[in-house]
């Protein structure tokens, strides 16, 4: 759980010394550094958990909790307020990840401000990291009472909200999945032992962690998979291990062959236009 104590007037905040104010941030990207979550972040998008070190960050009047605004992540003075060092790592966890979308990826990203704001992919995306630091580092069910909270400021309810909530919660849910497996394995018999073992591969292969080949979709239905075992390990006779014929089945069905993809268009320092023409000049 996070560490709470009385909160702190937002004068007295804004009075704290800028070397204080540093070594509060400095201890957040230290920890942040060595924390599972951030590290999966960074993995995604193929740099070192290292990196937030060069994150710009700094406290000021901003009317949301925290932005990112042309490269410096601004937090809200009322952060401190709160004094709570676990929810203040959650939100730089957050923008840090809006930083490196900005400042890596190879087209410009969505602003907060265009568009639905919970429908942005990248504002999805972070939040899913900071859901996902909030459940490993203060609980499940602060987690989901954040979820609920977020929704309900921007009002959304009904179908939508239930829609919204299983996206921003997709990977506290993978993980909890995950942790299944390792529980599966226990006091099971000699065939679902087998069984599971062979599951476990796809599992792996699946994960949403899994940069090259992660499918969250994929990981659930074998993660369902797994439980059915885990439910038919007490009866009388068990079905048979999972055999190299039935994982290439799995293969097959969530790995269906395109007939005549469509071309790959690599990028040209002209545009993706001229590929494009040059394919179809040649057909």
């Amino acid at each position: 759980m996070a560490t709470k104590s009385e909160k702190m007037s937002l004068k007295d905040v804004k009075k704290l010394p800028y070397n204080k104010l540093n070594r509060l941030i400095n201890k957040a990207k230290n920890h942040l550094k060595t924390d599972e979550t951030w590290q999966k972040a960074c993995n995604e998008c193929g740099e070192d958990p290292g990196i937030i070190d060069f994150v710009p960050i700094k406290f000021g009047n901003v009317d949301v909790s925290a932005k990112t605004l042309h490269g410096v992540v601004i937090l809200n003075w009322r952060l401190l307020c709160e004094e709570d060092f676990t929810r203040l790592c959650s939100y730089i966890l957050h923008e840090s990840t809006h930083w490196i979308q900005q400042c890596f990826s190879d087209h410009a990203t969505q602003s907060a401000d265009d568009g639905d704001y919970l429908h942005n992919p990248y504002e999805v995306g972070a939040f899913q990291n900071q859901i996902e630091y909030i459940s490993e580092n203060e609980g499940e069910k602060e987690a989901d009472d954040y979820v609920d909270n977020l929704l309900e400021h921007h009002e959304k309810d009904g179908s939508e909200a239930d829609e919204l909530k299983a996206v921003l919660l997709e990977k506290v849910e993978a993980t909890e999945y995950y942790n299944i497996i390792s529980e599966a394995s226990i006091n099971r018999s000699p065939k679902n032992k087998a069984r599971i073992s062979q599951i476990r591969q796809l599992i792996s292969k699946y994960h949403p962690d899994n940069k090259d080949t992660g499918d969250l979709s994929k990981f659930k239905i074998l993660k369902d998979e797994l439980l059915r075992i885990q439910n038919e390990d007490d009866l009388d006779d068990p079905l048979p291990a999972i055999n190299p014929s039935t994982i290439q089945h799995f293969e097959e069905k969530y790995n269906p062959v395109v007939e005549n993809p469509e071309p790959v268009i690599k990028g040209h320092p002209w545009g993706d236009w001229y590929e494009l023409s040059k394919i179809k000049n040649e057909t």
